[in-house]
């Protein structure tokens, strides 16, 4: 009995203690909102996970921007960065509550300060409030019922709301006025400067950016494109394919030529 008390006490030792159980970080979760630039709002979609020994990993897609990685944090708040060649997005945010983050970002080219914020859809992850007990409704003493009136068919109430489609051409007729008003004669010649003064293939950045510049001022379906965040008009994403330019050159284009030069 003695050998096996003590067989069982040696297992025990050698085992050591058992280890800290990880726990799970308040930031963890799939956060949806938007973002909100003079120019417009955009949607912001981040998902944060936590690998099993405890990192967190992080892939925010927004609008207009693209997808980022690798988020850096340091207590409630959050980094990330994209870059290429072209533009340099650095987003900042403050996790103000479990269920809220709140922030801004800003892109080289435009070189505006812009707000965002995104709100944890995870329900298991958000803290549960202690429900309040029901107050008994008071009864209401009966009233009496009033003969309907019902009124008279005019002219506004047969008008119907404009549709969403109706919208988006009236907010891309704006926006092909607007860039129309700035173009010049070297518009083009500028544009190009701007995106590939830095490039490392002069020739292949030229010809890319001036083909998402002739689309831009020659294609109606363009600022149709930038109105409705290329869901109405698609284009490819990041990359120009099958003969058309991407969709982030374009964007880029549009807000370079139509940026506020006043001092």
């Amino acid at each position: 009995m003695r050998a096996v008390l003590f067989a069982v006490a040696a297992l025990a030792v050698l085992a050591g203690p058992a280890p800290a159980q990880i726990s799970t970080s308040p930031f963890v979760g799939h956060w949806v909102g938007s973002e909100h630039c003079s120019y417009g709002d955009g949607s912001i979609v981040l998902d944060i996970e936590q690998t099993s020994d405890g990192a967190l990993s992080t892939i925010m897609k927004a609008a207009g921007v693209g997808t980022l990685h690798d988020a850096i944090f340091s207590g409630d708040t959050i980094t990330m960065n994209w870059t290429n060649f072209i533009s340099r997005v650095v987003f900042v945010g403050k996790f103000v509550s479990p269920e809220r983050v709140e922030g801004t970002y800003t892109e080289s080219v435009m070189g505006e300060t812009c707000t965002w914020f995104a709100v944890n859809q995870t329900p298991s992850l958000q803290p549960q409030q202690p429900s309040q007990p029901q107050q008994p409704a008071a009864h209401a003493a009966p009233m009496a019922a009033s003969p309907t009136v019902e009124p008279a068919p005019s002219s506004q109430t047969v008008q119907q709301a404009p549709s969403e489609t109706d919208m988006l051409k009236a907010r891309a007729d704006r926006d092909r006025a607007k860039l129309k008003a700035h173009l010049g004669s070297d518009t083009r010649a500028q544009a190009i400067k701007q995106f590939c003064e830095f490039a490392p293939d002069q020739a292949a950045c030229s010809a890319r950016i001036g083909r998402a510049f002739d689309y831009l001022t020659e294609s109606a379906f363009a600022t149709l494109t930038i109105a409705s965040r290329n869901k109405a008009a698609p284009l490819p994403a990041m990359e120009p394919a099958a003969g058309l330019p991407s969709y982030y050159d374009v964007y880029q284009i549009y807000m370079f030529v139509t940026r506020d030069t006043s001092p």
